[in-house]
């Protein structure tokens, strides 16, 4: 990999981790386009440029985090942690699932369809969701967590799907925003520590070749872009039209068949 690459994927991964446009897809693309096979050490840069962002996460998010600052309206700090523990249920067994379908071997016509499908849940989410008085109930959760593990889907926004759902369920727009921000912290922190220990139980740590440099600019790029992008992200998504989001997501899966 040329460090031009690893700082164009940092990039992308930074702008469109926080966008409910699928930060994975943008990346397979923009590998498929560079002409980046799939291997061990790019699974390790892939990690290094996740950590970048959810370090941007862990500051940005960092007084919810700490019980110093209300996260969803009517919860306190406890009932904050047993509805994250609650919605990260169904990870581990859709990660099992997903292993055994080798997900990863899909090809680049499975990330359009599914980008498709990422649309489709902006639409539904922007037509039909509203913001009712109830507050959040713990249990819903678990729906919210379901739809999480969904989108371990190729393309299929991780970010879409668990806004989309606690919209659906009438959560108001900063609860369920927040609520999907701070599930992505256990969830791509307890992936990324998955696919070490996968990687060790193969013998992929002493056998790939770590591409340090690549793997430094790719988190730094990642997290530089993560920060500046964060803050407008939030302020769209609490405030703003999801169908901007669904028409791109639309026409990025267009594309990208079109293209690969």
């Amino acid at each position: 990999m040329e460090l031009w690459q690893a700082l164009l994927l940092g990039i992308v991964q930074g702008v469109t981790e926080f966008l409910p446009i699928s930060s994975s897809a943008h990346l397979r693309v923009a590998r498929e386009l560079m002409g980046i096979a799939p291997s061990q050490a790019m699974l390790f840069f892939d990690l290094a440029c996740h950590l970048g962002t959810l370090m941007v996460l862990l500051w940005q998010l960092r007084r919810e985090i700490l019980g110093r600052a209300s996260a969803i309206e009517g919860w306190n700090y406890r009932q904050l942690v047993v509805g994250g523990f609650v919605a990260l249920l169904p990870l581990p067994l859709a990660y099992l699932l997903c292993k055994q379908a080798h997900l990863s071997g899909w090809g680049m016509q499975a990330t359009s369809l599914f980008w498709l499908v990422t649309a489709s849940i902006l639409v539904l989410t922007e037509w039909k969701a509203r913001e009712q008085a109830a507050l959040p109930r713990t249990r819903q959760a678990l729906v919210i967590g379901c739809a999480q593990a969904l989108a371990l889907l190729p393309g299929l926004s991780r970010m879409a799907a668990t806004l989309g759902s606690a919209r659906l369920l009438g959560w108001q727009k900063r609860d369920a925003l927040l609520f999907s921000l701070l599930l992505a912290i256990p969830t791509v922190g307890g992936g990324a520590l998955l696919e070490l220990l996968q990687l060790h139980k193969m013998g992929g740590l002493a056998d790939a070749a770590l591409p340090w440099m690549s793997m430094g600019i790719g988190f730094f790029a990642a997290s530089c872009s993560g920060a500046l992008v964060l803050r407008a992200a939030m302020r769209y998504l609490e405030r703003g039209n999801l169908m901007i989001a669904a028409a791109y997501c639309a026409a990025a899966a267009g594309l990208s068949w079109w293209l690969i």
